[in-house]
């Protein structure tokens, strides 16, 4: 039995994957290729729950200065 929320995370993980396909057949840059990719495992890391909502979070404001 899947969620609602797994079919819908799955089916991301697979369009990702096939746009990292296309762009390989079509010598897309490396980095497109390889952001894509990334995509994909961090979405296989939340399915299996070895990625938490958090560590996105903090990933992302970790990235940003705030200053006064």
């Amino acid at each position: 039995m899947v969620s609602a929320w797994q079919k819908e995370t799955l089916g991301t993980l697979l369009s990702e994957i096939l746009n990292a396909q296309s762009m390989l057949d079509n010598n897309e840059p490396q980095e497109l290729v390889v952001a894509s990719l990334n995509y994909a495992l961090e979405l296989i890391g939340q399915l299996t729950g070895e990625i938490t909502t958090e560590d996105i979070l903090g990933r992302i404001f970790s990235r940003f200065c705030i200053g006064k």
